[in-house]
């Protein structure tokens, strides 16, 4: 076959020489693949040198270009073999006429070995199909080197603009241990992460089992494949079997497949047991990857002189494969056909400007040996400057001889009941755009790259938090009655000698610490105004408890002033002014203690893990967090302020048992302040342990604290303010005198009183016998 080819591609070169009829020539080398026949590496890539030959036809059979030079080319097929290719390069360099110019090689290790050495020739490389990204940044060993196809280094940064598209942060890479593709794999990673994405990655050899073992156990649902296809199907096949395919998994796969690769051949080993329809429902879904010879766009004239757009060359391809004996024209030739055909332009426009000194460096053509060092340097530079549309698109280098390009995205959709291969989107290498042609299609939505991940903030449950709010609210809205009730009855006896505005005090410490006991069944979960609860927590409880039990306190010391302290002198009243400004005292302290708290020193919100929680069916990962206030310093100032709480409960309990067995008329309030002082006390002691012992769930913890500081504050209302009521109603209804102030001292002095009356009861007795006595002895 290949003989025939040679002859059709020779008296095409001569016909158009002849037309031209330009006396000079400059040669071209051509490395391909052409026969798959042959060879171990079977890739048909005759198209290429189809292409590389018309370029040269339309450049000869014009003047616009090298109007004095036709182009030779010599094509040679290496069948990809590595040891073939720089064969031919050899043979190349030791006969006659020199090569100025090399397009190829076709595959990426003869490729590579040829780039290594062409430049010792003075040589100018320009290969239309060799991805290896080996072949990049390394411009010290590959100095003369180009190519018009984009690295595989770019196919990598598609696949990431994919993974960013549907923010999938998570994915696998399953690849062959071959260096190209390991090379590839190490690129990904490296892009994976510095773009901040996990990354799992496996190679294969022989078991194409053990790496989906190891990714269904990590649950990596987004999977890249970096190998040949026939190593793929017998990945997908295994994958079928191990159920990793449907709705959960996407598999991101190389594009430069022949059709219905998926699809076993009678060449596949025995082994692989997956059915056509099996293969077809674990591939459907995939997005595969290529870079593109065609330009994005197709019908625009390119900047060659013979006006030519890519529609046109590919049916003069077509056109042209059809008149050649024996040739069969692969699908794999079409896909590089634009690259080499361009490859042949770059070369020639850069040849025109060298001859002809259009930057301002001439170098005569004719005079080129392999010696001429001048010419390849020069040769490089030209190659930089160059920038023009051709048919692959625009063509313009890297500093490295890479080319920058258009990767095709395509995915394996249902299209009139078949499964196909649908271009969805396109990647610019040079603006890293990713451009949408049609929609991706998934069987539900979006597969997800992990469970989805949720954080949740620990919270009551809702019915205690609505009974904690009701009651909350019930209180508040009681005390509001109470205050406007003692205001409407403040000039009763009853509320005069309780002292009204003490009441008033007592109750608005009541109404915050209300409001503090409701703060604890609130999550917030903004941090701003998380803080600004947990401070008002604290501050009102402070404030209420020394507003409310700071009062009582009051009360209790004036009380014991009036009864047992000054019990021997002449009663002294203490004016409600003197325990109003004691009371601002008590908050002045608690002002002392706050304020470099909440003003000096920064508070923070801490998160705290609870329990990890997975939802198989909602394919959701729960992480139930708390959030609890910390800041510099926060357990002296906190312990400071309960040591002086403390402190303050404590004075009072030992002033109300000193006063117990005070009765002012029917309200008995020495004992009411004693019963609420010592229940307080108990459930601050029960409310201790809660406090600063590790409890899950905390929400349990804020339930539990919040119902303490309800309940005591509740009852400690009931015992200050109700029965005042009910003396009053009493005393309303005329079921009960009004108030008189009846004294029993202490104990001491109750016994003291007893024994006196007894003696007098006694001394009256004996009187009476006396008296008696006498009476009796005068009558006598």
């Amino acid at each position: 076959m290949f003989p025939n080819i040679l002859l059709s591609v020779w008296l095409i070169s001569c016909i158009s020489k002849i037309l031209a009829l330009k006396p000079y020539e400059v040669h071209f080398g051509g490395i391909f693949s052409v026969d798959h026949k042959k060879g171990a590496n079977e890739w048909p890539a005759g198209g290429m040198m189809l292409a590389a030959m018309q370029a040269v036809e339309h450049i000869n059979s014009q003047t616009s270009i090298l109007p004095e030079h036709n182009i030779k080319m010599h094509p040679r097929d290496s069948v990809c073999d590595k040891a073939l290719s720089f064969k031919e390069f050899f043979n190349f360099t030791v006969q006659d006429p020199p090569i100025i110019v090399l397009i190829g090689g076709a595959c990426y290790s003869g490729t590579e070995l040829i780039a290594s050495v062409s430049h010792l020739w003075n040589i100018l490389q320009i290969s239309p199909s060799a991805t290896s990204p080996s072949l990049s940044n390394n411009r010290e060993k590959f100095k003369s080197f180009f190519r018009t196809i984009p690295s595989d280094e770019y196919e990598m940064y598609a696949k990431i603009s994919i993974l960013k598209k549907f923010g999938w942060k998570r994915f696998g890479i399953i690849y062959d241990i071959q260096t190209t593709f390991k090379m590839q794999a190490e690129i990904l990673e490296r892009e994976a992460q510095t773009n901040n994405m996990t990354v799992i990655s496996r190679s294969i050899k022989n078991d194409h089992s053990q790496a989906l073992v190891d990714m269904k156990k990590e649950d990596i649902r987004i999977i890249a494949t970096l190998m040949y296809d026939d190593d793929l199907k017998k990945l997908m096949c295994n994958a079928y079997k191990k159920e990793m395919y449907g709705p959960k998994y996407v598999y991101l796969i190389i594009g430069w497949y022949s059709a219905e690769w998926y699809f076993f051949q009678e060449k596949d080993e025995a082994e692989i047991t997956c059915t056509d329809e099996e293969m077809i429902n674990v591939t459907k879904g995939y997005i595969g990857t290529e870079m593109t010879a065609r330009s994005p766009f197709p019908e625009n004239i390119t900047s060659y002189s013979n006006n030519i757009t890519y529609d046109g060359f590919l049916k003069e391809l077509y056109n042209k494969s059809n008149t050649l004996a024996n040739w069969i024209f692969y699908e794999s030739q079409i896909m590089h056909s634009g690259f080499a055909y361009d490859a042949v332009w770059a070369a020639a426009k850069v040849l025109h400007n060298l001859h002809y000194n259009v930057s301002g460096k001439f170098i005569n053509l004719s005079e080129f040996t392999y010696e001429s060092s001048e010419f390849v340097d020069a040769a490089v530079n030209e190659m930089y400057k160059l920038d023009y549309l051709g048919v692959s698109g625009q063509v313009a280098f890297e500093q490295d001889g890479d080319r920058y390009g258009l990767s095709v995205i395509e995915q394996f959709q249902q299209v009139n009941n078949t499964y196909q291969e649908v271009e969805v989107a396109e990647y610019n290498h040079k603006t890293q755009d990713l451009t949408l042609l049609k929609n991706f299609t998934f069987p539900n939505e979006v597969p997800r790259d992990a469970p989805l991940y949720r954080k949740v903030p620990e919270s009551f449950s809702k019915l205690g938090m609505i009974v904690i709010i009701i009651m909350v609210m019930v209180g508040m809205i009681t005390t509001a009655v109470l205050v406007l009730l003692i205001v409407i009855f403040k000039n009763e006896k009853v509320m005069k000698i309780a002292s009204w505005t003490i009441l008033i005090i007592i109750s608005i410490g009541y109404f915050l610490c209300y409001i503090s006991a409701g703060l604890f069944a609130v999550v917030i979960k903004d941090e701003e105004y998380a803080l600004i609860v947990c401070k008002m927590r604290t501050l009102l409880i402070a404030v209420g408890f020394t507003l409310a039990f700071g009062g009582i306190f009051c009360k209790t010391f004036r009380i014991h002033y009036i009864f047992v302290q000054n019990h021997n002198r002449r009663s002294k009243v203490i004016p409600d002014k003197y325990l109003v400004l004691a009371l601002c005292a008590l908050l002045v302290i608690d002002a002392a203690i706050l304020s470099p708290w909440y003003f000096y020193f920064q508070w923070d919100r801490l998160e705290i893990h609870i329990r990890n929680e997975t939802d198989v069916q909602l394919d959701e990962e729960r992480e139930y967090v708390t959030f609890v206030c910390d800041s510099e310093h926060f357990g002296e100032f906190h312990y400071g302020l309960m040591i002086y709480k403390s402190l303050l409960l404590f004075h009072g309990a030992i002033l109300s048992w000193k006063i117990r067995n005070i009765r002012i008329s029917h309200m008995n309030e020495a004992r009411f302040i004693g019963i609420s002082i010592y229940s307080t006390i108990s459930l601050c002691i029960l409310a201790i342990p809660v406090a600063y012992f590790k409890t899950n769930p905390r929400s349990l913890k804020y339930l539990i604290l919040g119902s303490i500081i309800m309940v005591a504050t509740a009852f400690s209302q009931v015992m200050m303010l109700i029965p005042k009521f009910v003396i009053l109603f009493k005393i309303k209804m005329g079921f009960m005198p009004d108030v008189s102030i009846r004294t029993a001292r202490s104990s001491h002095n109750a016994k003291t009183l007893e024994s006196v009356i007894r003696a007098n009861d006694d001394l009256k007795k004996a009187i009476k016998i006396a008296v008696e006595t006498l009476k009796n002895a005068e009558k006598q």
